[in-house]
């Protein structure tokens, strides 16, 4: 068994989920395979293993730090080996289940996997799944022209654009952010099976279910009436140090040329905001931590905040490929 395929194999693994893989991990057909919170990943091993076995964790973690020596597998009814040259290990033969063969397996599209990987990696913190409880849904959509991916909790709405030349919407759930952690220089293909959205880098292969999602309709706040134009890196720092303060909102109100960003703790803390250019008067209360995952995630020095007058949804943006939709609260301002 070749060690390089079989390490790489395990260390991906736990780099997705993590050490704590309850079930272990199966080698089965030409495929070593894990499960972990409605995900599960698929790697290929370029062998044949005749007599289906679960890898304990324990032993995974050793069997991934070895280097320059082959792996061998004897394995019976009872018992499974797993031996070097130098090392052994033993333990109980547990059968793994028995896995359904895909069907219905449908290309949907193929892009570059950096420019994927970034632009989920932006999204899906604005939208909230940096929070360990939070859940929500991921869109992909293509129009033919390009390929969007869309982030929302509810309280959030993300939305980054990349070149693609297929049409389709997919409705998934926020797991597969597991897809940040993988690095690959290659493309991704994107197909569909049996309810679920199969991610393809390389030899490595991830499903996530495919899910019913219906989304607020937020097209009347994509073209704002009152519009200004901040720095981005002194947006990002004053929301930066209001978040360490844990506040539940911050009111932002536009004064001539500055935004003011204040909260109440034991005592009122005010950020004075330079603004470059401003189209109306804004006030509004919101959440500041998702004002810093919003301007950490863009990457242009000009930031636009768009507002309609008596609405509950701001509008942040970079460019036309990269935008935020987030709710704000005007009861709450100050």
């Amino acid at each position: 068994m070749d060690s390089t395929i079989i390490t790489n194999g395990i260390k991906t693994i736990i780099k997705l989920f993590g050490k704590n893989i309850k079930n272990g991990i199966a080698f089965q057909g030409r495929c070593m395979t894990a499960e972990k919170n409605y995900v599960s990943v698929e790697i290929d091993i370029k062998m044949n293993v005749r007599t289906p076995f679960i890898l304990p964790m324990d032993i995974a973690h050793i069997i991934s730090d070895i280097s320059n020596e082959d792996i061998s597998v004897k394995a019976d009814d009872k018992t499974v080996t797993v031996f070097t040259d130098t090392q052994n290990y033993q333990f109980e033969r547990i059968i793994p289940a028995d896995t359904k063969p895909h069907t219905n397996i449908k290309s949907i599209t193929t892009v570059k996997f950096n420019e994927f990987k970034h632009n989920l990696s932006a999204v899906l913190p604005v939208a909230g799944f940096s929070h360990k409880y939070n859940s929500g849904g991921v869109i992909l959509t293509g129009d033919g022209q390009s390929l969007t991916i869309a982030a929302t909790n509810g309280y959030c709405f993300a939305n980054h654009k990349m070149n693609s030349t297929d049409s389709f919407r997919l409705n998934t759930n926020e797991y597969i952010k597991k897809l940040t952690k993988l690095s690959n220089d290659g493309d991704i293909k994107i197909y569909t099976a049996d309810g679920s959205v199969i991610f393809a880098v390389d030899n490595c292969r991830i499903f996530a279910r495919l899910i019913e999602a219906k989304l607020v309709d937020i097209s009347k706040y994509l073209n704002p009436d009152k519009v200004l134009i901040v720095d981005r890196k002194v947006m990002l720092k004053a929301a930066s140090n209001l978040v360490q303060s844990k506040p539940l909102a911050v009111t932002v109100v536009s004064k001539d040329d500055y935004l003011l960003m204040s909260m109440k703790t034991d005592k009122k803390i005010y950020k004075k905001i330079p603004v470059k250019s401003i189209t109306g008067t804004f006030k509004f209360a919101l959440n500041p931590l998702y004002l810093k995952y919003a301007f950490k995630a863009m990457d242009n020095d000009d930031i636009q905040i768009g507002y309609n007058e008596g609405g509950n949804f701001i509008k942040v943006s970079d460019d036309d490929k990269f935008w935020i939709i987030m709710a704000v609260d005007r009861r709450k301002v100050a």
